[in-house]
């Protein structure tokens, strides 16, 4: 079935039902004129089934019924988080092979900046935002009479999409999503994260506010920059929740960071959020505790775990964090279960391509490997990009379809929670052990002077070495005594014992998305070179 038909029963059926309730205040039968009308538009400039289109459009009405248009015609939209910066953006679209550029006028700059890129693009198609963030309904009006388009039927195994992954663990990667995959995403938001008709979704995130028009929500479109929601001003944001009566938001830890402390210092209560989700980087179990007293009691907290390949994979609620957080510190982060559906393995900890998923076991009970998942919504293929399929993807035989390997490190406890304790990339092996960066950093921001630790590995005289780099809160004390502090700490557990060499950096270098993914591999350089200076 086409991902749009929903939206379309909902525009005949009940046309006047709210689709935006914010400040565009359209219902869902004006977006499906305005989506018909860019369809319309864009078969005439020969767009058509099949034909790829970059998109690079601010999160908007306008975004949300470009992407819906194109997959009602059939054809594939490439998305990508402008985030990242326009340099790595473009190095990253230019493996996409697309036909078509949809893009805000400001984007157009891209072809006289890189004019060797994107070559196999035939067409830039504008299109314009208003600054006030409404539409001109009348326009796509005339435009849907300048004649009509195709409505596709896609098959199961047809690729939809291919959505890039934010570039915070690595170089971004483009993801093929199949119709089939982004079903199965959808069934999953339905019935197990209450994405169903009757809630008001705040949007804090493009993707998932395509998920909740799919499936026939209310929507308010927050009022935050969001490819940079470190910059959001959480009193829009609270404000938005409140006026436009909104039941459910999902966002990252950093943006919940913001609201809480805003609602606690001004006393506020949010009398309609009833679902909220997290996701993005590892959760603070307190800063959960601490927001949820604003909310109605019956309010429901969830964490779901994933990532751009397979999302969702395991969800935590409140309740069971709050326990893990009693016995989490130098443990890791606890994500829950595995969803209805997908099956979850902790096998050994392997640096090369593993061909079939015989050539590895699944781990005891509370041993350290890496996380593998398989599922109707788990993607199979990269896009151009051989290499990271060699090392992502495991096959299976008896389902005929591959095991993604999610590039993180954990363990399964007796009572069959998935625990995390950090990337595989970032474990840092020695002489005769091996640390791990959640349970190490979680000790060490123990400290009342620590605002945020990363471990790194550097190289002095010829081995590795495990550093702990720390940012300092404001007014803290004399670093010498804190060092000694950190010291003692670090001796009196297991998971960061051995752990002597302490460096202080001014600001840790975070993603601009959720600002909590720290940037490892710039910060091991600058610990190389403070370590070749003290060491």
């Amino acid at each position: 079935m086409n991902l749009t038909e929903n939206i379309y029963s909902i525009a005949t059926e009940t046309p006047n039902r709210k689709l935006f309730v914010d400040r565009n205040n359209l219902t869902y039968c004006e977006f499906c004129n305005i989506v018909d009308g860019y369809g319309a538009y864009f078969y005439h400039k020969g767009i058509k089934a099949r034909t790829r289109c970059i998109v690079l459009i601010a999160p908007s009405v306008n975004m949300f019924a470009v992407s819906f248009a194109l997959f009602r015609m059939g054809a594939i939209p490439v998305m990508i988080d402008s985030g990242m910066g326009v340099g790595p953006m473009v190095k990253a679209l230019d493996k996409s092979e697309a036909e078509f550029v949809i893009a805000m006028p400001k984007a157009m700059l891209i072809k006289v900046l890189f004019p060797h890129k994107l070559k196999t693009v035939q067409r830039w198609v504008t299109v314009c935002n208003k600054h006030n963030g409404k539409v001109d309904i009348a326009s796509f009006h005339k435009l849907k009479k300048s004649g009509d388009y195709p409505i596709y039927e896609p098959k199961p195994n047809n690729l939809s999409a291919i959505f890039f992954t934010s570039g915070s663990t690595g170089a971004a990667k483009g993801v093929k999503y199949r119709q089939s995959q982004l079903e199965s995403q959808l069934k999953i938001l339905k019935e197990q994260f209450h994405y169903t008709h009757g809630e008001r979704d705040l949007c804090t995130f493009p993707l998932i506010g395509f998920f909740a028009i799919s499936l026939g929500l209310s929507v308010a479109l927050a009022r935050m920059d969001m490819t940079n929601p470190a910059t959001l001003n959480p009193k829009r944001i609270i404000k938005d929740l409140n006026k436009n009566e909104c039941t459910l938001m999902f966002c990252s830890p950093m943006v919940l960071r913001k609201l809480t402390l805003f609602v606690e210092k001004k006393d506020i209560h949010i009398k309609s959020l009833r679902h909220l989700h997290l996701a993005g980087a590892a959760v603070d179990p307190d800063l959960v505790k601490r927001f949820k007293k604003h909310l109605p009691d019956n309010a429901q907290i969830n964490t779901p775990y994933g990532a751009t390949e397979a999302l969702p994979v395991a969800t935590i609620n409140d309740k069971e964090l709050a326990i893990s957080s009693q016995i989490s510190i130098g443990k890791g982060v606890c994500v829950g279960k595995p969803i209805k559906g997908i099956e979850i393995k902790i096998i050994p900890v392997d640096d090369n391509p593993i061909i079939n998923i015989n050539k590895t076991r699944d781990l005891k009970h509370n041993e350290v490997g890496e996380v593998m998942v398989l599922g109707d919504n788990v993607t199979q293929e990269y896009l151009a990009n051989s290499k990271a399929e060699e090392l992502s993807k495991v096959f299976d035989n008896e389902t005929g379809k591959f095991w993604h390997r999610m590039g993180d490190l954990g363990y399964r406890d007796e009572n069959k929670f998935i625990w995390i304790v950090g990337r595989k990339n970032h474990r840092v092996e020695t002489n005769d052990r091996t640390f791990y960066t959640l349970p190490v950093e979680q000790i060490f921001n123990t400290h009342k002077d620590i605002e945020r630790s990363a471990l790194v590995g550097v190289m002095l005289n010829k081995n590795t070495i495990p550093i702990i780099c720390c940012e300092l809160k404001k007014g803290h004390r004399r670093k010498q005594k804190i060092k000694e502090e950190l010291r003692k700490l670090a001796g009196e557990y297991a998971e960061t014992n051995g752990i002597t060499k302490i460096l202080f950096h001014k600001k840790l270098p975070v993603d601009s998305r959720h600002n909590a993914k720290i940037f490892r591999e710039k910060l091991t350089v600058w610990a190389q070179q403070k370590a070749k200076r003290y060491w």
